[in-house]
């Protein structure tokens, strides 16, 4: 998983001092992340039927993301990762069709989070706290 890590860090940003190939992540942030990210999809499916509370959690989550110097375009990114947990998972019942339907709930919920991102960028460049 650190691996994968560090390959998406240096995917995202070759400019930044954390994307070289001697970064190593703390082992247990990146598990608790992790834990985090599969459980915001659980949350995701779970909240489906209410698109009001999924947008305002989605938007508030990338809000948060700023804070840990997240852009729009690194949002997407995670998603190969995801794609690898579920696949280990889920072993041969991860099929292409299980794969295409978690991949528009990931981009759904990638698009509100990449919102929430940009309102907070906006924000910020204005000079609005919360």
């Amino acid at each position: 998983m650190r691996s994968l890590f560090r390959k998406l860090l240096a995917r995202s940003d070759e400019n930044n001092a954390a994307a070289s190939a001697d970064y190593e992540p703390d082992p247990e942030k990146l598990k608790k992340h992790g834990e985090a990210v599969m459980q915001a999809l659980g949350a995701a499916v779970d909240c489906l039927e209410d698109a009001l509370v999924l947008n305002s959690v989605l938007l508030a989550l990338g809000q948060a993301h700023c804070a840990f110097h997240v852009r729009p375009e690194h949002v997407m990114r995670l998603w190969p990762a995801i794609d690898y947990a579920m696949e280990r998972k889920l072993g041969p019942l991860y099929t292409r069709e299980v794969q295409k339907a978690w991949l528009s709930v990931y981009r759904y919920i990638a698009e509100k989070m990449v919102l929430g991102i940009q309102m907070r960028r906006s924000e910020m460049s204005i000079g609005v706290d919360d």
